[in-house]
């Protein structure tokens, strides 16, 4: 037995040589013994294990070299890419990154999780008797979930939660047999809470909707609903999403309620033309210096009666191939979209072929004391089977200032270029007026509690379009959000629950 005390850096590679390790692993603790013979380094006092992206720091460990296993039974704390861990025990194959822990702590992309127990691997990480929170006080987080279960897909950035309670502060408001907790940048980091959403309009009356989560693996989930409405009676959702990989998603959904019956459809995304960093194509030196990046998407649209703008509506399908929200030229960003297929409104008993073409292009200038200006045109153009066409080119001129830390101003006016025509289906003139509009918004921001306002008129009438108020409570990790559209008589409220790195 050879005894190293104080080793700086003890380099397996020097203790046992090259041949009995591939990789370099080295130890650095108060007391390393080493037991060539039976290939066994025993660590004791600030230990800390270094392999590649591993670092394990503890009180006391074991590593077998040939399973290259690494034992700590005194607390330890394992890092490894995205994943903090904090426990009482450790079993762990260093050179797999799988391994098993108990009583544990784990931080991952913002989000705080505890485990009776923890299996560990790459692709997957599993926890019993378990609970989560995106609030970073780890005794008493203003909310937490906590679960029989909890399985993360790291790679996937996807949670999900089984059988647990949602607790607010202390108090557990509601059982959640399952919940589903998305990380993936397009969910910007927010996911609605376990908690009914709750709302009023003019079509359903008040209305109750509550969701449980379920999954069959980190590519498929979806959720299941009861839903409630004065004017429509009880009723019922389901839906899935399956992305087969990092470009591809399907959405499936079907509901009914009791005087609506049944919809649903399928929605098929496709994204392609690369990540936006490669170029198709560049202007010669001597012409304008600018590049055009590949980002697009490919949808296919199936649908029967589902509602839009309060319609019924189905697409037999409808398809598009959109190009993104891209940079042409410095500040100058565009956007455009072809779309086709058959349209079925149910109210008019109208159905048509319909296409056409529509696009964006934007302008921020830089800011100065007024605040920061932007342009912007969109025009459309669509025809019809049934021989109608509408054509649109509208200019829209925004101003937003922030005055303060806690109150800004905003300001719009939208130009109406060109309208001709229009279109046969109500849901698509849904409040519309081809009249020039002009708005005007404003904000007060206590930090806990944002108050806003939006007010949009017809020019130069002034007939008002839309008045809308929403408070904003913030509670660090969830929101509270409560918005009211006066002149829709649409009410709702919500809690969502916030990610922040």
């Amino acid at each position: 037995m050879q005894v190293i005390k104080r080793a700086v850096v003890v380099s397996l590679f020097f203790l046992i040589g090259a041949v009995a390790l591939a990789e370099d692993i080295t130890i650095d603790a108060d007391v390393v013994e080493y037991d060539k013979e039976g290939g066994i380094v025993e660590a004791s006092g600030d230990v800390l294990v270094l392999y590649k992206d591993v670092r394990i720091e503890a009180e006391h460990v074991v590593f077998i070299t040939d399973a290259k296993r690494v034992f700590a039974d005194k607390g330890f704390t394992l890092i490894v890419e995205d994943q903090f861990v904090r426990g009482a025990r450790l079993d762990y194959r260093i050179d797999e990154r799988t391994g098993s822990a108990e009583d544990v702590y784990m931080v991952f992309k913002g989000i705080y999780l505890k485990g009776q127990s923890i299996e560990l691997a790459p692709e997957i990480v599993t926890l019993d008797g378990a609970s989560f929170t995106s609030c970073e006080d780890e005794d008493h987080p203003h909310y937490n979930l906590t679960a029989s279960n909890i399985t993360l897909y790291p790679k996937e950035n996807m949670l999900f939660a089984y059988w647990g309670w949602f607790h607010l502060v202390r108090f557990p408001l509601v059982p959640v047999p399952t919940y589903v907790y998305d990380l993936r940048p397009e969910a910007e980091r927010k996911n609605a809470a376990p908690l009914p959403e709750i709302g009023s309009n003019d079509e359903d009356g008040w209305y109750a909707i509550e969701r449980f989560a379920w999954h069959s693996d980190s590519k498929t989930h979806g959720t299941v609903g009861i839903t409630y409405a004065t004017k429509k009676g009880p009723g019922g959702l389901f839906d899935v999403n399956h992305s087969p990989d990092d470009v591809t998603n399907y959405y499936g959904r079907v509901g009914l309620s009791e005087k609506d019956g049944w919809w649903g459809g399928i929605t098929y995304l496709r994204d392609f033309g690369g990540n936006g960093g490669r170029p198709y194509l560049r202007a010669p030196e001597n012409l304008l210096d600018f590049q055009l990046r590949r980002e697009m998407q490919f949808e296919i649209n199936l649908s029967s009666r589902e509602r839009i703008n309060y319609e019924r509506i189905s697409f037999l399908p409808d398809v598009a191939v959109k190009q993104k929200r891209q940079p042409l030229y410095g500040d100058l960003k565009y956007a455009w979209e072809i779309r086709g297929g058959k349209v079925y409104e149910e109210s008019t008993s109208l159905e048509a072929t319909r296409g056409g073409l529509a696009g964006t292009l934007s302008y921020s200038f830089p800011e100065i004391p007024v605040g920061i200006f932007s342009l912007s045109t969109n025009f459309a153009g669509q025809f019809y089977s049934e021989g109608s066409r509408w054509g649109q080119i509208f200019g829209n001129l925004d101003l937003v200032k922030a005055i303060t830390e806690y109150l800004g101003v905003g300001w719009g006016y939208r130009h109406v270029v060109e309208n001709k025509g229009s279109s046969p289906f109500y849901y698509e003139n849904y409040r519309f007026r081809p009249s020039h509009q002009m708005y005007a918004s404003s904000y007060v921001d206590f930090g806990a509690v944002r108050l806003g306002a939006r007010a949009e008129y017809y020019v130069p009438s002034w007939d008002a379009v839309d008045i809308d108020y929403t408070i904003l409570g913030r509670a660090h990790c969830f929101d509270v959000m409560a918005s009211y559209r006066a002149l829709r008589n649409e009410f709702a409220i919500g809690v969502v629950l916030v990610t922040e790195l």
